[in-house]
């Protein structure tokens, strides 16, 4: 269950916000939750979380009883793969920490380079976060932003999940990218882990050095 769920239950109401660089108990308060019931928060989550130090884009979520504000659910994202939640169960909150079902995949595909390359992207089945691991991929011998109209990027990337919902790449497996001119000579990267050795490398085992592709 999700706590945003709760908002189709008749005499319910949900707020959420995100932490920014106020307190929890003000934060709680700013969005119409009694500091009572911030308490009970604190109390559900004991051994579990500490509310002291918080990151200012943690976002929470509050389903309230609109009669008298006292909570119903409660749910804290600290990311896509890290989610904490409460539920009213019996008139006491009870703590979990959400089974996110994490998993990470092999995904594989190609597209054209357009004018708008987020927009080729997607077009090749991809998320937009592609761009990241491609330029990590490419690090050391050119960019994203090489890419030129025409060309063509095939790529095999470790795809991470959470709820069965898209959460980042994990990295490239390995890619290729050739320009718009048949003649030029495609550029490769494969990642590889080794007793010695690991991270991205060429098809001749070289990898970038910061100023280019070294053995």
């Amino acid at each position: 269950w999700r706590v945003a769920d709760l908002a189709a239950t008749p005499g319910i109401r949900v707020v959420e916000d995100t932490i920014a660089r106020r307190s929890f108990i003000t934060a709680m308060n700013e969005k119409g939750v009694p500091k009572d019931q911030a308490y009970r928060i604190l109390k559900a989550f004991d051994g579990i979380k500490a509310f002291d130090k918080l990151g200012k884009n943690d976002k929470f979520i509050v389903a309230l009883d609109k009669k008298d504000s006292s909570i119903k659910g409660f749910e804290y994202v600290v990311s896509p793969l890290e989610v904490l939640q409460a539920r009213e169960i019996d008139g006491r909150l009870v703590a979990s920490v959400l089974d996110m079902k994490i998993a990470e995949e092999e995904v594989s595909g190609s597209f054209y380079v357009g004018k708008n390359l987020t927009k080729s992207i997607e077009w090749g089945g991809f998320e937009p976060d592609l761009v990241r691991v491609i330029d990590d991929a490419f690090a050391g011998k050119m960019s994203s932003e090489s890419l030129a109209e025409g060309g063509t990027v095939r790529v095999v990337a470790t795809e991470m999940t959470a709820l069965g919902e898209f959460v980042k790449y994990k990295g490239i497996v390995a890619i290729e990218y050739h320009p718009p001119d048949p003649a030029a000579a495609p550029v490769r990267a494969y990642t590889y882990t080794g007793t010695g050795a690991k991270g991205y490398f060429d098809e001749k085992g070289r990898q970038p050095d910061g100023s280019g592709w070294a053995s």
